[in-house]
């Protein structure tokens, strides 16, 4: 039998929440107001399971890893970043905010949510390709500073696409963005090229890519 007392004492000792608090006969959690895992908790998984959140969930600066327990829709922000995080499995499947998962471990995007209203952030990690990333973001794509030798499972971008340049690094899928920044300022004319293109798809990679090989860029001129 589920100790409902038990799961209110966890959240009181390590979460900070605000409206009302339900628990299902499950033991799973629900706050139509935000939730705070407190940092420094140095918890490797959630005290607590959660079923829904109508507001913000921050499980950020601990040590989890694993995101087991986490609510399966948050109608806010979900942010996990700077944990030690390998894989995004158990990860809310719709949040209606923005998803941060940023300074983590993660070598995969599998598991991270299906539909983003807003902002996906997933920067300083060990990704190699985007495979598993939302099928759709309402807002920017953030992925620098990984190791990425694929932009395999980029979705279509309505925002800016923030990514590390490489002149290895196949770059025509950029064009499923509405805008690209590249963090290398020097290769300012790469971004050029890209933005001039930007939004169009598949539909302008010939072209696209045209330009980048005669500036002397054809690895970067794949998708």
């Amino acid at each position: 039998m589920v100790d409902k007392d038990k799961i209110r004492r966890l959240l009181k000792q390590y979460f900070d929440t605000t409206g009302e608090i339900t628990i299902s006969d499950e033991g799973l959690v629900s706050c139509n107001g935000y939730v705070i895992l407190r940092q420094g908790t140095k918890h490797e998984r959630l005290p607590v399971a959660f079923d829904r959140v109508d507001g913000n969930f921050y499980c950020t600066n601990n040590h989890l890893t694993t995101l087991e327990g986490a609510p399966n829709s948050v109608s806010g922000d979900f942010a996990c970043y700077n944990n030690q995080l390998t894989f995004l499995k158990h990860a809310p499947n719709s949040v209606g905010g923005d998803f941060y998962c940023g300074s983590n471990d993660l070598t995969t995007l599998e598991g991270a949510p299906k539909s983003v209203i807003g902002m996906f952030e997933c920067s300083l990690n060990r990704l190699t390709t985007l495979e598993g990333a939302p099928n759709s973001v309402g807002g920017d794509f953030l992925c620098t500073l990984n190791k990425l030798t694929s932009l395999e499972g980029l979705p279509v971008v309505p925002g800016t696409l923030y990514l590390s340049y490489s002149p290895t690094l196949p770059l025509l899928r950029c064009l499923l963005a509405k805008k690209v920044v590249t963090t290398k300022p020097e290769n300012s004319t790469v971004q050029d090229i890209l933005n001039q293109y930007a939004g169009q798809g598949e539909a302008g990679a010939f072209e696209c890519g045209a330009e980048l090989a005669t500036a002397g860029f054809k690895e970067n001129a794949r998708w």
